[in-house]
């Protein structure tokens, strides 16, 4: 059985790894949420720059529905990003969690007796069970906020176009009247 990221047979507590290789685990982690989030403020940038650029005065419609449209783009993969970042924090909380079981086991030896005894089948399905709950969670809120706000947005003919590209346009149009 592989416990999380690991991959490898755990078959007792003393097998989930050493101090050190989950210490390199959280580094780890943390560079890739360090990056993730870089990335998803390059996103955010970009698309504050389409924006502004296809609201200056004189813009062609053309421009202003290119600029929808890589905003719209943007927006998706900042939602992607987004859910990227929230994995990572499951995983590093996963980690934290183990190294602060790790270091409580060094302190007190009927934790480690406990631990040791522990079926990591059971510690690893409470571990997936939390997050797919967190996951349907968010997807729900999701779900609920689709059917609220569009039974209150208005129909509009352009159907073949997305909410993040009308979004986009929207904000092109409020970036123009403000100039």
């Amino acid at each position: 059985m592989g416990f999380l990221w690991f991959g490898k047979n755990i078959d007792t507590w003393k097998d989930i790894g050493s101090e050190k290789d989950l210490k390199e685990q959280q580094t780890k982690l943390q560079v890739e949420w360090d990056v993730t989030l870089a990335k998803k403020t390059e996103a955010e940038r970009f698309s504050n720059a389409y924006a502004d650029e296809a609201a200056k005065e004189g813009t062609s419609s053309g421009t202003r529905e290119r600029a929808a449209y890589e905003m719209s783009q943007l927006t998706k993969r900042t939602r992607r990003l987004d859910e990227e970042i929230n994995l990572i924090q499951v995983n590093l909380e996963t980690v934290q969690t183990v190294l602060a079981l790790k270091d409580a086991e060094q302190r007190d030896k009927d934790l480690s007796v406990s631990l040791g005894n522990l079926n990591p089948d059971k510690l690893q399905d409470t571990l997936t069970k939390a997050t797919q709950a967190r996951k349907e969670q968010r997807n729900l809120a999701k779900e609920i906020n689709t059917i609220v706000t569009s039974q209150s947005s208005a129909m509009t003919i352009e159907v073949e176009k997305d909410e993040d590209i009308r979004a986009a346009e929207a904000e092109i149009e409020k970036r123009r009247a403000g100039a």
